[in-house]
C-alpha cells in the first residue's frame, strides 16, 4: 500500500524561506561592522565577514555554539544574561562591555542588539508562531518592495551623475529605507514611526551615518508637510528626495494591505500631480526620463 502526499505548498514555502535567508544574509554582509545572529537558545546561527575578520573566528568554529563555548566565563556570563533579557521581548538593546579580538586584545565596545522573529526558519516558541507568520509575510512583502525601490534609486542617482560611491550609498539607502517597519503594526499612526525606528537601527553602524539620515527623511515632503520633522525643500537631503519618488512609485504600482495597485500610467500621473508639493520637481523630471530604461518595469 502506498500513499501520495502533495507537498507543492511545502516546497514553495521552503523556497521562499531560502530566498529570504539569502536576501538577509547579503544585506548583513554589506554592513562593514561586525554583525552576528543567534537563535532563542543563544546558539550562533551566523555572522558577517566583518565579524569574522575582527574576532578571527570562522563559521565552522562558531555555528551552533554559545558564548560559554567561546568566551571567558566572566564575559560569557554577562553576554548570556543580556541575551536572556533581550529574548524576553522584541526590541533593541544597547550596552557597554568588553570583547577580545583576534589578537587577544580587549576592546571597550557598545553592543547594539535587536530581537526579532524567526526569518531563518529555525524552531521558535509555540506562543510566538502566529506573530512570526504574520511578520514573515510582511517581511516578504517589504523585501520585494525594498529591492525594487533600491533599483529605481540607483537609476535616478546614475542619471543625475552621482559618483560611484554616492550611487552605492543611495542604492543601499533604498534597500534599507523601510527597515523600521519590521514588527510595527500596520496602523497609520504607528507606521509613521518607522523612519525614526529605521534611523535608530541603521545608525548603529558608524559607516552608515549618512544612510541613516536618508532613512529618517524619506517621508519628508517638498512642501514641508511630511514627517517626522516637517522638513521642506532643500532641507531634505537629495538621496531622501530620490527615495521618496522611488518609494511612492513602487507602493502605488503594488497591491498593498491598504490599497489596490494602480496602473503604471495612473502612478506616473499621480507623481506628476504631486511634483512641487510632495516631490522635488527636478527628481520627478529625472524619474520620468528613466521610465523607459532598464531600471523600471
Amino acid at each position: 500500500m502506498g500513499f501520495v502526499k502533495d507537498i507543492t505548498d511545502q516546497m514553495r514555502a521552503e523556497e521562499e524561506t531560502l530566498e529570504s535567508q539569502n536576501f538577509l544574509v547579503n544585506l548583513l554582509e554589506a554592513i562593514p561592522a561586525p554583525v552576528f545572529y543567534k537563535d532563542i537558545e543563544g546558539r550562533y546561527l551566523g555572522f558577517n565577514m566583518a565579524y569574522e575578520d575582527f574576532f578571527g573566528k570562522s563559521k565552522e568554529e562558531l555555528i551552533g555554539k554559545n558564548v560559554f563555548d567561546i568566551s571567558p566565563v566572566e564575559l560569557a556570563t554577562v553576554y548570556h544574561a543580556k541575551d536572556e533579557e533581550l529574548f524576553k521581548r522584541l526590541g533593541i538593546q544597547t550596552y557597554e562591555t568588553q570583547v577580545k579580538d583576534a589578537q587577544s586584545i580587549f576592546h571597550d565596545v557598545v553592543f547594539n542588539k535587536a530581537s526579532t522573529v524567526d526569518s531563518f526558519g529555525y524552531e521558535t516558541k509555540n506562543d510566538e508562531k502566529e506573530k512570526i507568520q504574520d511578520t514573515f509575510k510582511k517581511y516578504k512583502r517589504e523585501q520585494s518592495h525594498s529591492i525594487k525601490v533600491s533599483k529605481i534609486c540607483e537609476g535616478i542617482a546614475t542619471r543625475m551623475d552621482f559618483n560611484e560611491h554616492d550611487v552605492s550609498q543611495i542604492r543601499t539607502a533604498g534597500l534599507m529605507h523601510d527597515i523600521g517597519k519590521i514588527d510595527i503594526e500596520e496602523e497609520f499612526n504607528k507606521i509613521k514611526r518607522h523612519p525614526e525606528k529605521g534611523y535608530r537601527i541603521v545608525r548603529i553602524v558608524k559607516q552608515f551615518t549618512e544612510i541613516a539620515k536618508y532613512v529618517l527623511q524619506h517621508h519628508e515632503k517638498w512642501d514641508g508637510t511630511g514627517y517626522p520633522r516637517g522638513l521642506k525643500g532643500e532641507e531634505i537631503s537629495v538621496p531622501a528626495r530620490i527615495i521618496a519618488v522611488a518609494d511612492a512609485y513602487d507602493a502605488m504600482t503594488t497591491n498593498r494591505v491598504y490599497a489596490k495597485a494602480l496602473s503604471k500610467e495612473e502612478a506616473i500621473n499621480e507623481i506628476k500631480r504631486c511634483s512641487g508639493t510632495q516631490f522635488d520637481p527636478e527628481i520627478v523630471e529625472v524619474f520620468m526620463k528613466i521610465l523607459v530604461t532598464e531600471y523600471i518595469t
